[in-house]
């Protein structure tokens, strides 16, 4: 995680966190959860346990139905809304079709690729080998040009399950796509990188979601 993002100077980045300072760019209207987060942190060093820390304090502030990053509607809280609604989609999806038991993980990947107008993110899961074809086929239809099988969750939210290859055993992905028409914003940065985006994106925003809401069969993976 970037903390220089969060607003948080280097001389503190050295220490531990502290729950009389709470970084810039998290809704100070919620200072009352940052004690909270604080001694909720763990890691083995002070960058770790910042990074926890903040990771706590959205968590805790989604539990609570409030806004993480500021008092008003902020754009990150927008992305954080969207995220949400999505989030909870794709695991009511994964688990009414049972899609873990018949898809069951190898691998994970997770990145976000921004865009004109805001960004997306991928979740691509790599399946273990099967014996025949998904199950999941079925339910998607006919495969799209690029190779894909998809199917629309949400306006925003896309399901897709592809081969690798000519439907070779081991190559069977599934996953996700979350489109956003947003930009995040940075505190501090008026011009972050490419890769700060991408960073605060999933780190800050998505992965804590991820671990709030989890589809059965899937207390290992962060999918």
């Amino acid at each position: 995680m970037n903390l220089n993002s969060l607003g948080i100077p280097p001389q503190l980045q050295a220490q531990p966190p502290a729950a009389d300072f709470m970084p810039p760019a998290l809704n100070q209207s919620n200072s009352r959860f940052w004690p909270i987060a604080v001694g909720q942190a763990v890691g083995r060093n002070s960058v770790e346990q910042w990074t926890s820390a903040v990771k706590n304090f959205v968590r805790i502030c989604m539990n609570n139905n409030t806004l993480a990053f500021s008092s008003d509607e902020s754009n990150n809280d927008k992305i954080l809304t969207r995220l949400i609604e999505a989030r909870r989609e794709i695991v009511r999806f994964l688990n009414r079709h049972k899609v873990l038991e018949s898809l069951k993980t190898h691998k994970v990947s997770r990145r976000v690729r921004m865009t004109s107008s805001g960004f997306v993110i991928t979740v691509d899961v790599q399946a273990q080998k099967l014996d025949e074809d998904p199950t999941i086929l079925k339910l998607l239809g006919v495969r799209q040009p690029n190779g894909r099988y998809t199917r629309n969750l949400l306006p925003d939210l896309t399901f897709f399950v592809y081969n690798e290859g000519a439907r070779l055993s081991h190559r069977w992905h599934f996953g996700y796509d979350i489109t956003v028409n947003i930009f995040p914003s940075l505190p501090g940065k008026n011009l972050p990188t490419v890769h700060e985006q991408e960073r605060f994106i999933l780190e800050v925003m998505y992965i804590p979601l991820v671990r709030c809401y989890r589809p059965r069969r899937s207390i290992h993976r962060l999918i």
